[in-house]
């Protein structure tokens, strides 16, 4: 071989290594960048249901699980009219806004810390992905819900939030972030927390930010919204709606909460 040639056949060697390891960079740094580039299946998202297993509320989560066709973990709510508002008040966790607390009050208080229970076993689980919180009296609008839910994750791939409401009771929705997902409207009230999807990544923001019951859970979500605490995103059109019941276990004080 000629001098002039194999020095050419070295320079060609040397620039495809090169150009092979921009590549492999370019790739790896594309990864990196991308916080979820694994594929959305149902193996990551996680679905729980806040549930006093009341037989109607049973057998409405029954009915959600054929329409999906993917089991549904139960978690068993805590029961507001056992709570010692005194006890809850010295702790800490409680503010003194509700030092005078009713019953209605004290199954609000229950509800959020039914919300809580669930934020911390997400950390104690310690898995990427998702977890979809429902509460019993949730209806899916979708056959093919959980479709759906996967297509809107994917959508937001690159979007660092932490929590997508899947439904709430007014339609609440602000600045648009892409097709049918919207940021939450801060001057419209975001009620309902029937059906939301938490960012599993941010669950220690998430515990942080909510550890102080100073109001109803929505609501609390809501202000941290608003504060820019939380980055909550809303779904318009809801893919979810209440209706699984006839009647509701907070407000209507017939319903027992107690052992």
């Amino acid at each position: 071989m000629k001098k002039n040639n194999y020095y050419t056949y070295i320079f060609t060697i040397i620039l495809i290594i090169i150009l092979l390891l921009i590549v492999y960079l370019l790739l790896s740094y594309n990864k990196k960048e991308n916080f979820d580039n694994t594929e959305i299946t149902n193996d990551n998202i996680k679905i729980y249901v806040i549930t006093l297993r009341e037989a109607q509320r049973m057998e409405n989560i029954k009915q959600q699980e054929n329409k999906i066709k993917q089991k549904i973990e139960i978690m068993d709510a805590v029961k507001g009219d056992n709570l010692n508002i005194s006890e809850l008040l010295s702790s800490g966790l409680l503010s003194d806004s509700y030092k005078n607390a009713n019953q209605i009050n004290k199954r609000e208080i229950g509800c959020y810390m039914s919300h809580m229970n669930l934020y911390h076993l997400i950390k104690t689980n310690n898995v990427n992905g998702y977890t979809l919180i429902l509460e019993d009296d949730c209806i899916f609008l979708n056959e093919n819900f959980m479709d759906v839910l996967k297509d809107l994750i994917s959508k937001l791939r690159n979007y660092n939030f932490d929590f997508l409401y899947l439904g709430n009771l007014n339609d609440n929705h602000g600045e648009l972030i892409v097709d049918n997902i919207y940021k939450a409207n801060d001057n419209q009230d975001l009620f309902g927390t029937h059906c939301y999807l938490v960012n599993n990544k941010n669950i220690d923001k998430i515990i942080n930010s909510t550890k102080i019951i100073d109001s109803a859970i929505d609501n609390k979500i809501h202000i941290l919204s608003k504060k820019n605490e939380l980055n909550v995103l809303v779904v318009y059109p809801v893919i979810a709606n209440q209706g699984g019941s006839t009647y509701s276990s907070i407000r209507d004080l017939h319903v027992r909460h107690t052992n």
